[in-house]
């Protein structure tokens, strides 16, 4: 339980000073392991989409989540962004910010 309040400390932090960037958010790592692609910027490349926040991922388009469906373990963006930011704090319990 006191991972998950961390986790959702360090979201909560995140939101209120801003995103990760989604290059960023989505590493190679990520990338490799739920996806077809290698990374962010081949991934996008082949969307045929204008990604560049959280939000463009929630739009409500078919052809979107088809394509998101096709290449990745997701049935959709909003499925795809919750687990790239579980990925990412797993990878990174205080966020971009070291403890000193």
């Amino acid at each position: 339980m006191k991972h998950k309040s961390l986790f959702k400390w360090t979201l909560d932090a995140l939101t209120s000073f801003g995103q990760v960037p989604l290059p960023i958010l989505f590493s190679n790592q990520f990338m490799k392991k739920y996806t077809a692609y290698n990374e962010w910027n081949e991934w996008v490349a082949q969307s045929n989409q204008n990604i560049i926040t959280i939000k463009d991922f929630e739009v409500e388009d078919e052809s979107w989540t088809q394509f998101i469906q096709h290449s990745t373990a997701f049935s959709s963006g909003k499925e795809m962004i919750e687990a790239a930011e579980e990925f990412y704090f797993s990878q990174r319990p205080y966020g971009p910010f070291p403890i000193i």
